[in-house]
């Protein structure tokens, strides 16, 4: 295949900063046009900086590329105007909120089109047309804001396709949406990739959803060491020990097997006929127990309101209804105060959890919030997570995964009543979702402390929670729990 119609990486080496050690050493591969290459590996190995390499943001806006270069039509993309180059690359992010810079789709799909210098006159039969394959025409006044996770995603590949790219690069963009919004938004990118001939480079933990659809698939070790780029969903079960060895899901995988607390316990919060609404009722008359020592669990699809029911018991929003906090024998409406009970939150995104400039610092901080300044106990939280290595780093300078492993075990170290979770595991490999999770259950079981989880993985919530529900038309319904493996 000739450099003319490829896109290569030759001999990578890049770091964060001259202080810390190689994210990728020596990493050269070539990826074929017209195709669905999927990236998945251990979380830490580079994933994530290899798309941001790849698009050219770094190292323009961040860590040092040593040695390589990136190759598309045989030319260095660090020698094409950036106007020019996103005709030729766009990308996805984990988090579509770091793409945007206006407040609707409408005017971010302008946004990108006037960056890219295309005449008025032409912008409203490209925008037109976008919103139409995209499937969000109904939507473009919307604020971004209020728009689900799989919408907003379906606005970052409407702003794609406005702009024309060629190469598309995906960073975990499905980990915020439920199994069916993926399988339709995978479905969705498949069919726009035959009409518009573009590529697909995507990172991605689940591997499963993309089994139709891909090409060929990579395997990534540390330091992006390449353990193999010849799977396929022919021959994929020839690797299932190396995907158990590097601790990567296998489609059919277990976390556990655990028998639910069935022990009947004390309520430790009340809510009763909690209503939002924005445009529609995003919760409705919803009312829940939450007893002492118990985890739960929430599903839904992508929008259905769960983060916003997490904001309602953290007190981070307002509605309509009540909330009663039970302390110390006694009831008390939560609805003026947060006071009465201690509440830790697990951000969807880490980032905005982060207090501190300093990885270990940001364990101390919650520490020293109980009274314990002692270095010795966050190096033991940190070693459980892999992160003792990285004490001295910024968490600003994490992958996403490792991001999300300081940001669940900062909170942890703390000492709350109730925790709440809004996506603890996303974005992380089958290992470390395993880690996070058992950490929650041994702080449930230690500290008998309640705990929220939300997931669009309906296989750990069923086998972690005690009580597990589906919010469906702003009500929670109970569903089956099946612990069996």
């Amino acid at each position: 295949m000739s450099s003319s119609n490829s896109f290569q990486c030759k001999n990578l080496n890049f770091r964060y900063d001259e202080y810390n050690p190689l994210i990728l050493q020596d990493f050269s591969i070539t990826f074929n046009p017209n195709e669905i290459t999927l990236i998945t590996g251990v979380s830490g190995s580079g994933k994530s900086t290899l798309c941001y390499i790849l698009s050219g943001l770094y190292p323009e806006h961040g860590g040092i590329l040593e040695s390589g270069e990136i190759l598309i039509n045989g030319i260095n993309i660090h020698s094409i105007p950036i106007n020019e180059r996103a005709k030729l690359i766009g990308m996805m992010f984990q988090n579509a909120n770091l793409q945007f810079c206006t407040d609707t789709p409408l005017n971010e799909i302008i946004f990108c089109l006037e960056n890219i210098g295309i005449p008025k006159e032409e912008m409203d039969l490209i925008i037109e047309r976008v919103l139409s394959h995209t499937e969000i025409t109904h939507l473009k006044n919307y604020s971004l804001n209020t728009l689900s996770g799989g919408e907003k995603q379906r606005v970052a590949l409407a702003c794609s396709l406005a702009i024309g790219s060629k190469w598309l690069i995906l960073d975990e963009p499905f980990a915020n949406l439920d199994s069916e919004s993926t399988e339709k938004f995978i479905k969705l990118l498949y069919d726009l990739k035959e009409e518009y001939e573009y590529s697909i480079i995507v990172i991605d933990h689940k591997i499963s959803p993309w089994l139709d659809y891909m090409d060929k698939m990579i395997l990534l070790g540390v330091n992006g060491c390449i353990i193999s780029e010849s799977v396929s969903k022919d021959n994929l079960s020839d690797y299932i020990k190396i995907f158990h060895d590097i601790g990567i899901e296998y489609p059919g995988d277990n976390y556990i097997s655990r028998v639910k607390n069935n022990k009947p316990s004390k309520t430790i919060m009340s809510l009763k006929d909690i209503s939002i609404k924005y445009n529609e009722y995003i919760l409705e008359n919803l009312s829940l127990e939450l007893e002492i020592g118990k985890i739960y669990g929430i599903a839904g699809k992508s929008g259905a309101g769960k983060s916003t029911l997490l904001k309602v018991i953290s007190k981070n929003i307002e509605y309509e209804g009540t909330i009663t906090a039970h302390t110390h024998n006694q009831s008390k409406i939560f609805k003026k105060s947060r006071n009465e009970l201690k509440i830790g939150y697990i951000f969807q995104d880490p980032q905005d959890q982060f207090l501190t400039n300093n990885v270990l610092d940001e364990i101390m901080l919650s520490l020293n919030a109980n009274g314990i300044n002692d270095d010795n106990i966050a190096k033991g939280y940190l070693e459980k997570v892999n992160l003792w290595q990285y004490r001295n780093f910024s968490p600003y300078m994490l992958s996403q995964g490792q991001q999300r492993r300081l940001g669940v075990i900062s909170v942890l170290a703390a000492n709350y009543d109730i925790l709440v979770c809004d996506e603890p595991t996303y974005a992380q490999d089958f290992m470390s979702v395993k880690e996070i999770m058992d950490l929650i259950l041994s702080v449930n079981m230690n500290k008998e402390m309640t705990v929220i989880i939300i997931s669009h993985n309906k296989k750990l919530i069923e086998q972690y929670t005690d009580y597990s529900f589906e919010l469906v038309d702003g009500i929670l319904k109970p569903i089956e729990v099946n612990y069996a493996i």
